[in-house]
């Protein structure tokens, strides 16, 4: 009787010890990142001295962008027809992303020429799964428009919503 219950006590054991294996792990933030991601919209929060900008804070699609992010911690951009190479890394605690060369042209929105505004080359991680990856960016800068002779300075955020090819 002993022997008997010495068995069901390692029987139990071995089930209980497979059942309570570990879920499985998300897959660390770089792995995640490496591959060929599509722009689907960019989406502007900025202000200049107070003047409603709402007109410029829209949506717009950048489908035409995209970015291969590769392991070696290079990348290649494509905007319409030119395309860039430069490097990327991983800084913050892996919530932040530099992109070293990334540059595409924002385009004009109603009467606002964005022409002139750098696009940022650290964006904070908002999201980032198999499929979708969302940057987001902070802003300030001078731009000189042509209706305005001096500078004005632009503030606000950027974010890049990108799909995995």
């Amino acid at each position: 009787m002993k022997h008997i219950f010495k068995i069901f006590v390692l029987i139990s054991l071995i089930v209980v010890g497979v059942s309570c294996k570990k879920k499985d792990e998300a897959a660390p933030v770089r792995d995640q990142l490496i591959g060929k991601w599509q722009g689907e919209t960019a989406t502007p929060s900025v202000s200049a001295f107070g003047i409603d900008l709402s007109e410029v804070n829209q949506p717009f699609k950048i489908d035409s962008v995209t970015i291969d992010l590769m392991a070696d911690g290079s990348f290649s951009s494509t905007t319409g027809s030119q395309t860039v190479n430069g490097t990327w890394s991983l800084q913050s605690n892996d919530t932040q992303i530099k992109l070293d060369g990334f540059t595409f042209t924002l385009p004009n929105i109603g009467n606002f020429p964005l022409t002139g505004v750098k696009i940022p080359d650290t964006y904070t991680l908002q999201e980032v799964t198999d499929s979708r990856l969302v940057l987001k960016a902070t802003i300030s800068q001078s731009i000189t428009l042509p209706t305005i002779p001096l500078p004005i300075t632009v503030t606000g955020d950027l974010e890049l919503v990108f799909n995995k090819k």
